[in-house]
């Protein structure tokens, strides 16, 4: 008796989930005495390149292949304050790729809790700032994010 694949039950293949820890400093303060919205976007942004680099994709690579991650649409949802002193972590997921775009979504936690979450397009550009494919190599590792493989 065969089995078609509908019968068959496959778990959902889930996205890898990298997690990068900070600790928010006192002068990333604002005015108001928590962390200004436009400093989030910095901690999204460390927590990219930490991906990158734990990936053995480091800037050096990026300069031989001519290639540059530039972010293309960045949607972000505030849900808690953050202050000085905290330890945070940036949790970041690639959820999708393409020949030159990245897709990630990005959380901010706070012992568990979520103080933001991000959606984020990224995509390589060449010299001229133009869309280019990435390099093979790249393109594997991005796969194996999206596949939670290592």
């Amino acid at each position: 008796m065969s089995h078609s694949t509908h019968d068959q039950h496959q778990p959902p293949v889930s996205p890898k989930r990298f997690i990068c820890e900070l600790e928010v400093r006192a002068y990333e303060l604002d005015g108001f005495g928590h962390v200004n919205h436009a400093r989030f976007l910095h901690y999204f942004e460390q927590a990219r390149w930490k991906l990158m680099e734990e990936a053995g994709i480091r800037y050096k690579h990026l300069e031989i292949h001519e290639r540059w991650p530039v972010i293309a649409q960045i949607e972000v949802q505030y849900k808690k304050p953050l202050l000085a002193g905290e330890v945070i972590h940036v949790v970041t997921q690639v959820t999708d790729s393409k020949r030159s775009s990245l897709f990630l979504l990005q959380e901010i936690l706070r012992d568990g809790e979520v103080c933001a979450i991000a959606k984020v397009r990224s995509v390589l550009v060449n010299r001229e700032g133009k869309p280019a494919a990435a390099p093979e190599h790249m393109l594997k590792i991005w796969e194996s994010w999206k596949t939670g493989g290592q």
